[in-house]
This record gives C-alpha cells, sequence and structure tokens, in this order.
C-alpha cells in the first residue's frame, strides 16, 4: 500500500502512535479523509495537495511523490 489513514473514525486515538510506527516502517503517505459518520464531522480531515490532480493517474503520482498534507496534522 502507497497511503494509511491516520485519524479514521473508528479508530481510538490512542491507536495513532500504532498508525504512525507502520507507515513509517512502510513508507507510506499519512492521508485524513473525511468520510465522516455523523454529520458534525464531514469535512473535520482532509488533505491538501500542492496542485490539483488532472486524473486518476496524476492523483496516485502526487501520493507516491508524498505531495500531500494531511489535515490536520
Amino acid at each position: 500500500p502507497d497511503g494509511i489513514e491516520l485519524a479514521p473514525f473508528n479508530t481510538p486515538a490512542p491507536r495513532e502512535r500504532d498508525i504512525l510506527a507502520l507507515a513509517s516502517r512502510l513508507n507510506m503517505v499519512l492521508l485524513t479523509n473525511s468520510d465522516a459518520h455523523q454529520v458534525s464531522r464531514v469535512g473535520r480531515y482532509y488533505n491538501e495537495f500542492n496542485s490539483l490532480p488532472e486524473d486518476d493517474a496524476a492523483l496516485v503520482a502526487q501520493l507516491k511523490k508524498r505531495r500531500v498534507t494531511a489535515e490536520p496534522s
């Protein structure tokens, strides 16, 4: 895998350390996604890219080159 979600909604916060260790060991980019299960959480987490990917291939290239920042990080 190229990436891993840092702050998934259904994972307890104390497991964040395990996620960070796994990402480091496997050289994965960290992502935070807004797949909220409650309206109040929509938009709380997001990923910022250096530039807007033109297509899926460009998106994957940016992820692999680590041209993304997980927010809030």
